[in-house]
């Protein structure tokens, strides 16, 4: 075509611009391989510093470890030389075969033998009073399960400490028989929770509750008769007849009068 770029022309431009693609490609490639190379090298120096500290936490780790296993080590070493020096303790002693044998050779003494696992039992069937079991530390209730009765109780309790033993205490430790003949008042042993029926079988009778001014309902509940509440002069309950058993009380608060 007149005045159209010539065919040669068009060769040429093509020609240039497939030689700057090529240089576009080249230099694109160069910059691809650059990257790749500082991304791997950033990848290489992050892996050998994440190595570095888990080495790092994992001797601290052992070390730690290490540590407190010499820790335990040292107290197990103290606590074989105290367990050492006490067979010899024991080995130097002569043989005690019984309690009744140590209490009449004098050694050890009963607190001794309490702390190295000698029961209460063990100790009253040897012959060792209660007075004598209060001051090694035997509890009213490990003395109360081995068969001392609470008068002995409170006598050994009494003598060892100015409180001595409070009907309280008897009834945490299990008494109810005996607790008149201990000494205990009746109030008292209301007072600390007696139920009226354990009362009576702690010994204490309907002429007890009547001077304690404890009504007729007390008394019915505690399982006397209304020929036992007549005898105490609880009067008001004598509408059943002396030998009957059903109190027919009108008026409760007659009987603190």
């Amino acid at each position: 075509m007149e005045g159209g770029p010539s065919l040669e022309l068009l060769v040429g431009h093509a020609l240039v611009r497939v030689d700057e693609a090529g240089e576009v490609c080249d230099r694109l490639e160069a910059e691809t391989k650059q990257a790749f190379h500082s991304l791997e090298s950033r990848l290489q120096a992050s892996a050998e510093a994440t190595v570095q500290a888990l080495e790092q936490r994992m001797s601290d780790l052992v070390l730690g470890h290490v540590k407190q296993l010499e820790t335990q080590n040292s107290e197990l070493r103290n606590l074989v030389t105290q367990l050492q020096l006490q067979v010899q303790q024991l080995q130097a002693q002569p043989a005690i075969v019984s309690c009744g044998q140590a209490r009449k050779q004098g050694h050890p003494s009963l607190k001794e033998m309490r702390a190295m696992g000698v029961t209460i039992a063990e100790a009253k069937y040897g012959g060792y009073e209660s007075a004598e079991a209060g001051a090694a530390g035997y509890s009213a209730t490990e003395m109360r399960a081995s068969g001392y009765t609470v008068e002995e109780v409170k006598s050994s309790l009494t003598a060892l400490k100015p409180s001595g033993m409070t009907c309280a205490d008897a009834k945490a430790a299990g008494y109810v028989d005996g607790l008149k003949a201990a000494g205990y008042s009746l109030q008292e042993a209301k007072a600390a929770g007696y139920s009226p029926a354990e009362r009576r079988r702690a010994g204490y009778t309907c002429a007890d509750f009547k001077a304690a001014n404890l009504t007729c309902r007390e008394a019915e509940a505690a399982g006397f008769s209304s020929r036992e509440g007549m005898t105490a002069d609880y009067y008001c309950c004598g509408s059943g007849g002396y030998y009957s058993h059903d109190w027919h009380c009108s008026d409760p608060r007659a009987c603190n009068k």
